[in-house]
């Protein structure tokens, strides 16, 4: 049970956001007559090549009813080989284990104990995410739009049709290794990702991004290269610009998507955080201000923010965060002061595991001490990712 009252979004910051919206591109701009026609046409079927990919990928059953004439023989013909078929069996046994041992308890947990405290019309920022649409989803799935932060490149949208017939054996083990960590203990290994995300078989965080949102029963409607200004705003790119980590700009891509008829968008960019990297990006904190005030998400972080080069990101997300939900490799417990915020507490917290050990929290842990302060936590996360030693931490912010 959560200890909070629900804070509401000034009027100014919602019609703030919702102006910048409208300068940020769109994939296809409409056009007027039978061009607008044309591009209307042109996006329907971009879309549903779209989720096409998004489903085969995910080694999902493309379940859209289509005339003969209409039939996309691509894709039936690539879900006759005997790779796909296999890959199909282990990733719905490998979800339908992870839904019951840790989505569904996580939704639960989330309507219960987060969605009182969240407006619709809010943006999650989740930084150090990897492509970590899945849990950001899971603990946040009715807000606005999602923006994920990395240092992984974006990569390329997946072409099967491309890959020769006796390599994609080979392509879906590069996906079923790469996905294998955040399946099982619910985060990306750092060092893991350097190398799944290079590979020639899987290039970059977007496949990841599209597996995550057809299993998560999102309908992808558009797919853009994008590049953060260095006023903030969100321009088109190419993805032969965007595909490679480039230290010096903030590439990204931009993904629109819907679900029961609610569309929202997610945003992954590929950007080091560290003080050194922002000092020549200010469109981010500008891009980052249009936001609003946001709900943060932190886990798995591996104690950056506890660093004095990590500083800068840090005191952007005390400054723009209206919640904050994380657990203990993210922000340090004695940046949050009681005048600005009130904290609940779940799960359990003694120590980091030995790897990250110099980060212990001794005033954590003398909070954690006192039962009255701490709720139970029904599912694992982070790096203690064992359900009975895993903690998280919900901040939200006292009324400005």
């Amino acid at each position: 049970m959560s200890v909070f009252g629900c804070q509401t979004r000034q009027g100014k910051e919602q019609a703030r956001r919702h102006e910048k919206r409208g300068r940020e591109v769109s994939t296809i701009a409409p056009a007027p007559g039978k061009a607008g026609g044309r591009a209307a046409a042109e996006r329907k079927e971009a879309a549903e090549e779209y989720e096409d990919i998004a489903l085969y990928i995910a080694g999902i059953h493309n379940p859209r009813e289509k005339s003969p004439s209409e039939v996309d023989c691509r894709f039936v013909e690539l879900e006759k080989n005997i790779h796909w078929k296999e890959y199909s069996v282990l990733a719905d046994s490998s979800w339908a284990r992870l839904e019951r041992r840790q989505l569904a308890r996580i939704r639960s947990w989330a309507k219960q104990e987060l969605a009182p405290h969240c407006s619709e019309q809010t943006s999650l920022f989740y930084p150090f995410s990897g492509p970590d649409f899945l849990y950001a989803y899971c603990f946040f799935q009715n807000l606005d739009d999602y923006v994920l932060i990395g240092l992984e490149p974006v990569g390329r949208i997946p072409e099967p049709e491309n890959i020769p017939p006796d390599s994609l054996g080979s392509y879906f083990r590069a996906l079923r290794v790469a996905l294998g960590d955040i399946l099982t203990i619910s985060f990306f290994k750092t060092k893991d990702m350097e190398a799944d995300f290079a590979s020639e078989r899987l290039e970059g965080t977007l496949p990841i991004l599209l597996v995550f949102l057809a299993r998560t029963g999102n309908r992808i409607i558009a797919i853009e290269p994008v590049q953060i200004g260095k006023n903030g705003e969100v321009t088109r790119s190419t993805f032969s610009e965007v595909a490679k980590y480039d230290a010096g700009k903030m590439n990204g891509v931009k993904i629109t998507f819907e679900r029961n008829g609610l569309q929202k968008t997610l945003y992954y960019f590929s950007i080091d955080l560290s003080n050194s990297s922002l000092n020549g990006k200010i469109g981010l904190r500008k891009f980052i201000d249009d936001r609003g005030e946001m709900v943060t998400l932190v886990k798995a972080a591996t104690y950056l923010m506890h660093k004095k080069y990590f500083s800068e990101i840090r005191a952007i997300i005390l400054d723009r965060s209206r919640i904050i939900l994380q657990d203990d490799s993210g922000i340090p417990l004695r940046c949050f002061d009681n005048e600005n915020w009130r904290l609940q507490l779940y799960g359990f917290y003694s120590c980091p595991i030995p790897l990250f050990k110099e980060w212990v929290q001794d005033d954590l842990r003398v909070l954690y001490q006192d039962s009255s302060r701490v709720e139970p936590l029904p599912f694992g996360v982070g790096y203690t990712w064992q359900a009975n030693r895993s903690n998280l931490m919900l901040a939200l912010r006292n009324g400005r």
